[in-house]
């Protein structure tokens, strides 16, 4: 359950250093938002609302730009330029076209990701034969994006075993730091659903919000 402050992010991965990549030198910016993802699972939906809307806006203006030169290049004299114009514009165009693809990546994923947590830890599922017969999908599509999910952090605590195609979160025995907590004045607990991912969270209330472990989006207590 971190959360981590903008005082910690390089500058290339700030949304306004993305946002202006994508727009004035695309593979820059989807490199700087790629470099987030890995890091920040909050991001996420930010990262696929700013690809897709990227690319909609170089796919568009920069396709206007190719007729328009087309149409220009039998009455204009220099040649050269033109044709250099209409190069430069159908590569930000399909750079555009680049983005909206990866943004529907990545919002396919968030949605793909949204259903598993709600089998795994809301209606607390373990087997993935019976995940992947809930949700129509083949056992072994379903084994794989588990897996990506437990690597890319978004079943914090979860196990997976492949081999009897189970998923489960261990119950852990509480430290004698955790003893002494529960003995003397109990923690005051959050329960909420997350916003970001549909998990179901209960956790400790520290300071004004509390950020979902499952996707690290924070929200006001």
């Amino acid at each position: 359950m971190l959360f981590r402050s903008m005082q910690n992010r390089p500058w290339y991965q700030s949304g306004w250093a993305i946002v202006f990549g994508l727009l004035f030198f695309w593979p820059l910016g989807l490199l700087f938002a790629l470099l987030r993802l890995k890091g920040d699972r909050s991001f996420h939906k930010f990262a696929a609302r700013a690809l897709r809307l990227a690319g909609y806006i170089l796919l568009i203006t920069c396709s206007i730009g190719v007729l328009g030169l087309i149409i220009d290049l039998q009455s204009t004299a220099d040649v050269d330029s033109s044709v250099g114009g209409i190069v430069f514009a159908t590569i930000f165009a399909a750079g555009g076209m680049v983005l909206l693809r990866k943004g529907s990546d990545i919002l396919a994923g968030i949605k793909r990701r949204q259903i598993l947590i709600n089998q795994i830890v809301n209606q607390q599922l373990t087997s993935i034969d019976e995940i992947a017969s809930h949700i129509n999908k083949p056992v072994g599509e379903v084994l794989f994006d588990i897996q990506e999910m437990a690597q890319g952090g978004f079943l914090p605590g979860y196990q997976v075993d492949p081999q009897s195609r189970r998923v489960w979160r261990p119950i852990s025995t509480p430290t004698a730091a955790q003893g002494a907590t529960l003995s003397g004045r109990a923690p005051e607990l959050v329960q909420f659903t997350c916003t970001g991912c549909g998990a179901r969270n209960q956790l400790q209330k520290n300071g004004p919000r509390v950020v979902c472990e499952f996707c690290d989006v924070a929200v006001a207590v």
